[in-house]
């Protein structure tokens, strides 16, 4: 959007330009440039007083008069500039000292202001301009004690200055317990200067930031009664009515904004119209605003973008490469043309347009973030984390980046560091309906679906029309194995967009977990039809195909997933499952090390290389791949469950095994496996008391698991408890008679039963 920042940019070049080339010339004289400065002509002020200064450039009240003159027509760095040199050449004036002291406020150099007036007031302690400017550099300077007591120390002294009050408000804002002195200091400033436009604002302000709308509406809506063309004003509400959902509203303050607030005012109205899908009311103003010089590029971006979404794209890509030959640098321009060739699935193209958008300001949050989106969409998840990083760096508030990083720490795999992003940004805003759908899926993710379908209740609430809500309310579902829950879920998504994969694949699998494989195959097929060249289609179909007993379908459908695109990692994964159904584990793990070429960082795959290893009875390999797992998530819970199990195994470094299973469990404390992992190598450390309390959590998880059954009976044993051991034993033999410990469970049983003779 065209911004009044860059609008007084442009001002204060043209102006300075205008000055030096100049379209009169002056011999310079005081009388006259004070004579036109009266006159408003503050172009010709400022013609006269530079000449006088060509000849005296040491001659302090006129570079002050100067200042001004470039204060007035907009030139901001060539005021504040003069400001500060007057001040240096009129140390014992205190106009010209707080007028550079307000200058360096305006720049930020808050100590350097605070100084100058601070010296003023060591000459006259009774200044109230110079303690106002002091305490707002105070302010500045995160000293908001000191500046509430200079401000009201200017309004002991001059009680009548309404914004003296304004200041004061402002800054009780800041201070904890006082916002009720806070209102009052507004609400003073409005009853001091009824007519101005500033107090109601600032008032406005406060009472957004308090969470009270209706009397920002109020407030600013008495504003419009005594300024009804203020344009500050009718923005404002402008923006009240849009965040507040009453965007028809909208529309009568915003043409005032755009009547009086110049161009800006009139990009925000075209804004509107394209927001409300009414292009051609927007297309007339921004023709006639592409005509003003500064605000031309931003006009015709958006006309582009018109011409984009009514598909003539054609016409929009001429339009943003001719603004780009205009002005190479243009950093929103390269934004808006790589965000459209990400739409269209160009996906390198839209790589250099992002990489080119960077280039041109490393700086712009705007640029690094499209960068992440194009890197994101390329399947390059550390490169798209590098951009979106960066865009934290540039700002730490951006929410959406936030957002996205937390969207690849679960795609990758690691729940705990998602969980800690998403849940930060649902406690910075819980009316974020996307961060706490971002924090369900990392809940879902991390195993925790209890908490899940706590933080569910609320989502549901706020956005029941969301497919993707109700989405992802049919996994949590399907994850707490509440089938009919679930089908409900995802057929309820499905009626809100019909073409949704996720909401199909959700009841697919509903469906292939109530066993009726015809109707899941059935509706598999029907997507295929539609998406016949789709990965993700084609990988839901491969894996309905193989759960039906089609491998070979299966593995088909499968390579045509990986042909249609490479890194397409769901179809990896399926399709190694199918090698390991046939026993043909060592092209299974290969398929996942080719994963691994592409994403060396995926968690996931390297953990399934891992447990591949594992069943190849290649136990060496394996811990050496789980290690390099904890490098990458130091609290990946698979990799730390599994690795400790092995070293309980072979009773090799088990107080490291400990450290790695007390982490799994901090991860996942109600999953039975690393329960089990803990208490057998509590049993294993001779530790057996403190075996039991872990090890019946996960028998009541599972009680058909024979295992827990077999570790649980050995504990008992160890804690002199021989009828439970006995009943743990003969249960666990019942259950897998044949099981690699169903020997050692006969023996310590028959030890048991023969102690008891």
């Amino acid at each position: 959007m065209f911004s009044r920042r860059c609008q007084v940019s442009l001002a204060a070049l043209s102006v300075a330009l205008a000055l030096v080339a100049g379209c009169r010339r002056s011999n310079g004289s005081v009388e006259k440039g004070d004579e036109y400065f009266q006159k408003k002509d503050y172009r010709a002020a400022a013609l006269e007083y530079r000449a006088v200064l060509a000849k005296d450039g040491r001659n302090g009240s006129v570079r002050q008069k100067l200042a001004r003159s470039y204060r007035e027509l907009g030139a901001t760095e060539q005021a504040w500039g003069e400001f500060v040199r007057a001040a240096d050449l009129l140390p014992d004036n205190a106009d010209a000292q707080l007028d550079a002291a307000e200058a360096l406020l305006v720049t930020g150099q808050f100590k350097d202001a605070q100084d100058r007036a601070q010296r003023t007031l060591a000459r006259d302690p009774k200044n109230v301009r110079a303690h106002t400017i002091r305490g707002l550099a105070a302010a500045g300077l995160k000293d908001t004690d000191s500046a509430v007591n200079d401000i009201q120390k200017a309004l002991e002294l001059d009680p009548s200055r309404a914004a003296t009050y304004a200041n004061l408000g402002a800054l009780l804002q800041l201070a904890p317990g006082r916002s009720e002195e806070a209102e009052a200091a507004l609400k003073q400033a409005v009853l001091l200067a009824p007519n101005a436009p500033a107090p109601r604002l600032a008032l406005a302000n406060f009472y957004w930031l308090s969470n009270r709308p209706a009397q920002v509406e109020s407030t600013l809506t008495d504003g419009l009664a005594a300024n009804p063309d203020d344009p500050a004003i009718n923005r404002s509400l402008a923006v009240l009515y849009l965040v507040t959902g009453r965007s028809a509203d909208a529309e009568k303050p915003l043409k005032v904004y755009a009547d009086k607030g110049g161009p800006e005012g009139k990009l925000a109205l075209a804004d509107y119209y394209i927001d409300r899908k009414r292009p051609d009311d927007a297309l007339p103003i921004l023709t006639a605003v592409s005509a003003v010089k500064e605000a031309h590029a931003a006009a015709q971006a958006r006309l582009a973008g018109i011409d984009y979404l009514q598909n003539r794209r054609t016409e929009a890509y001429a339009k943003v490469d001719a603004l780009l030959k205009e002005d190479p640098k243009n950093v929103q321009v390269h934004v808006l043309k790589a965000r459209w060739l990400l739409l269209e699935n160009r996906n390198d193209d839209a790589l250099a347009a992002a990489k080119a958008a960077v280039a041109a300001d490393p700086k712009s949050a705007n640029a690094q973030f499209q960068l992440g989106l194009v890197q994101k969409a390329r399947n390059q998840p550390a490169e798209a984390m590098a951009a979106f990083s960066e865009v934290l760096n540039l700002n730490p508030h951006a929410v959406p980046a936030q957002l996205e990083l937390a969207r690849i720490n679960t795609a990758m795999g690691k729940g705990t560091t998602a969980v800690q992003l998403s849940s930060t940004l649902v406690n910075a805003d819980p009316k974020n309906l996307d961060a706490r759908l971002a924090l369900v899926q990392a809940l879902r993710l991390q195993g925790d679906t209890a908490r899940a379908g706590r933080e569910l209740v609320p989502l549901l609430q706020a956005a029941p029309k969301s497919d993707a809500v109700q989405t992802e309310a049919g996994e949590v579902a399907l994850a707490r194995r509440d089938l009919d829950a679930a089908a409900k879920y995802f057929e309820a998504a499905l009626a809100i967009d019909p073409d949704s994969y996720d909401a199909i694949a959700g009841r697919i699998n509903v469906l292939l977990a109530q066993k009726n494989v015809a109707e899941a195959v059935k509706r598999v097929e029907a997507r295929i039809a539609k998406h016949p060249k789709d990965p993700a289609t084609l990988a839901l179909a491969g894996r309905t195909y193989a759960i039906a007993g089609d491998l070979a379908k299966s593995e088909a459908l499968l390579q045509q997933a990986l042909a249609a695109d490479p890194g397409y990692m769901p179809g990896y994964y399926y399709l190694a499952q199918i090698y390991v159904r046939q026993k043909r584990l060592p092209e299974a793990r290969q398929r996942y090390e080719e994963m691994l070429k592409q994403r060396p960082d995926n968690v996931a795959a390297h953990t399934m290389v891992a447990m591949l290893l594992q069943a190849e009875n290649k136990p060496a390999e394996a811990k050496a791949r789980y290690e390099k797992i904890l490098q990458l998530d130091p609290r990946a819970v698979m990799a730390a469950n599994n690795l400790a199990y092995m070293h309980a195994e072979d009773g090799t470094e088990l107080d490291k095994a400990l450290q790695l299973a007390q982490t799994a469990l901090s991860v996942a404390p109600n999953e039975p496996d690393v329960n089990d992992t803990l208490g057998w190598l509590y049993y294993k450390k001779n530790m057996a008391a403190l075996a039991v309390a872990p090890l019946k959590k996960s028998v009541d998880r599972v009680p058909t698991n024979a295992t827990y059954r077999y570790h649980l009976g050995l504990v008992y044993a160890k804690t002199g408890e021989p009828q439970k051991a006995r009943e743990m034993l003969t249960q666990s033999l019942k259950l897998e008679p044949n099981s690699p410990s169903a020997a050692d469970a006969q023996r310590v049983l028959d030890t048991l039963n023969g102690g008891t003779k």
